[in-house]
């Protein structure tokens, strides 16, 4: 069988990476580089997963925030909800940003 036994990692777009469910090819990778004395290239591909993971914390995190104002902003754009409900959820979310 000729490639795929990484599922085809190098051919990857970033998004995907993100999304596809790639960890553990990625640490299967960085074992198999460092593996062979390419200790370099596994740090990096390690330094890519920890980056991925990085990324999805961070956007949970943010995303966590901005439901609430999203959904409110949706839902005053269909006649659901009054821009008062705007305000209060945006004074919500501005008291949870605010440094402490």
């Amino acid at each position: 069988m000729s490639g795929g036994s990484f599922d085809y990692l190098y051919s990857q777009e970033p998004d995907q990476l993100i999304t596809g469910g790639f960890d553990d090819e990625l640490e299967r990778m960085a074992e198999w580089l460092s593996d062979h004395n390419a200790e370099d290239a596994a740090k990096e591909t390690l330094g890519i997963l920890y980056s991925i993971n990085h990324i999805r914390t961070r956007l949970q995190v943010r995303l966590s925030r901005m439901t609430t104002i999203w959904r409110t902003v949706e839902w005053i754009e269909s006649a659901d909800m009054s821009v008062e409900q705007f305000h209060a959820a945006l004074a919500e979310y501005r008291k949870e940003i605010e440094p402490q």
